[in-house]
């Protein structure tokens, strides 16, 4: 059985990779822009709350709170969550930031009737012990949008993102994740890179 991470030896490492000047992109995956048009704004014409788990230094929270979201980024590196500040600062924008392991975050949120989000949203992140408590912290109606590597990556990859397997979706794994769920959008790449996308609606 595989031991649990040591946080404080991985928020380090993370830390470290801040301070060095990386992961400092701050425009938004163009997949976000399409779905926000396709479905989310659609479906939520008054913006509601928003979590962005392991959001980094915010340029997708950011970007949603531009629209109006309430947003919260939680990120375990309290580097890229200071940095997450002052770019929702510059962008004029109010952003919530928490610095602790995502399921921290989750099983905080899914544990208080208070704390039910509209969107969860997950971007080149995977822990699969998020799962259950990121459909508990989802209110009914509330949409899930999931994006990150698969296995076939590493065969078609360029090299960059994850190599080890528990941080690398297996194929349509998403789809057997948030079964019952409403699927708005899939997508699996197999050109360049491996990826899985989904946008669901929670029932």
């Amino acid at each position: 059985m595989q031991s649990p991470p040591d946080f404080s030896v991985v928020r380090e490492q993370w830390n470290e990779r801040y301070r060095a000047g990386e992961h400092t992109k701050t425009d938004p995956d163009p997949l976000l822009l399409h779905l926000y048009e396709e479905f989310i704004a659609p479906l939520f014409p008054e913006p509601g709350r928003g979590l962005d788990l392991a959001g980094g230094a915010g340029r997708h929270a950011i970007w949603m709170a531009k629209q109006g979201w309430h947003m919260t980024l939680a990120d375990l590196s309290d580097e890229a969550t200071t940095v997450a500040r002052q770019n929702a600062q510059a962008a004029g924008v109010e952003l919530q930031t928490v610095s602790e392991p995502s399921i921290d975050t989750l099983v905080r949120a899914s544990a208080s009737s208070a704390a039910q989000y509209d969107l969860i949203m997950v971007f080149q992140y995977l822990d699969r012990s998020l799962f259950p408590a990121m459909r508990a912290a989802i209110r009914s109606g509330g949409l899930v949008l999931y994006k990150t590597h698969t296995i076939d990556h590493l065969e078609i990859g360029d090299g960059k993102g994850p190599k080890a397997p528990e941080h690398l979706l297996e194929r349509q794994e998403l789809l057997r994740v948030f079964a019952g769920a409403r699927v708005l959008y899939y997508n699996e790449t197999v050109v360049r890179r491996g990826t899985q996308c989904l946008l669901a609606q929670i029932p």
